[in-house]
């Protein structure tokens, strides 16, 4: 197996010779010899180490990814991931609700946060359209407490209109597909 050829690669005399005289140490990396004479950083060894251990043992990274949990997509289209189920009862339409979230873009960029110092929770009344349609059906099947991972598709967010002002470009992208962490902080009956 190359994995031996590898090895006497690696702790051959040039390799040791070649490190000493380098200012950054190098390793001498297996291509299709063992006395291949490129070198490469420790960061592309490990790189390459981590890999190949990954390619040799393929079983290893599907028992791994059978065991971690799975977002759930439901009917409409938004995927969702629980990170903490709540207790009580779920939210109805016209009951108030209470929550932190923060939104990020495909690209992992933040663009609201009611965790952050000075903002407070959101609070609104459900089905009364207050927020995107996929935050409020991702909210209808939660439970004070519960924590959510949710992404919600362009349909169900903001559509191909995004959130652009004139000669300020766009806080949200059109056609943009959004990622929230979501908590259910309260839900209280309607005050209505």
């Amino acid at each position: 197996m190359a994995s031996s050829a590898f090895v006497s690669a690696l702790f051959s005399p040039k390799l040791h010779s070649r490190s000493l005289q380098d200012s950054q140490p190098s390793i001498c990396m297996l291509h299709s010899t063992p006395s291949s004479s490129t070198t490469t950083t420790r960061r592309q060894f490990l790189f390459f180490l981590a890999t190949s251990s990954l390619i040799a043992h393929p079983l290893a990274s599907n028992a791994t990814s059978s065991t971690s949990p799975k977002f759930i997509q439901d009917d409409s289209g938004i995927l969702y991931l629980d990170e903490k189920i709540g207790s009580g009862n779920y939210p109805r339409a016209n009951d108030l609700v209470i929550v932190d979230y923060i939104g990020y873009l495909s690209n992992g960029v933040v663009f609201d946060n009611t965790t952050t110092k000075g903002r407070k929770p959101l609070a609104f009344q459900i089905g009364t359209k207050k927020v995107i349609p996929g935050l409020e059906l991702a909210l209808m099947s939660m439970k004070p407490g519960g924590v959510r991972k949710v992404i919600v598709p362009s349909s169900l967010a903001y559509g191909e209109r995004g959130v652009c002002v004139d000669e300020q470009g766009c806080l949200i992208p059109p056609n943009e597909t959004l990622e929230y962490i979501v908590t259910l902080r309260r839900v209280s009956v309607s005050p209505i």
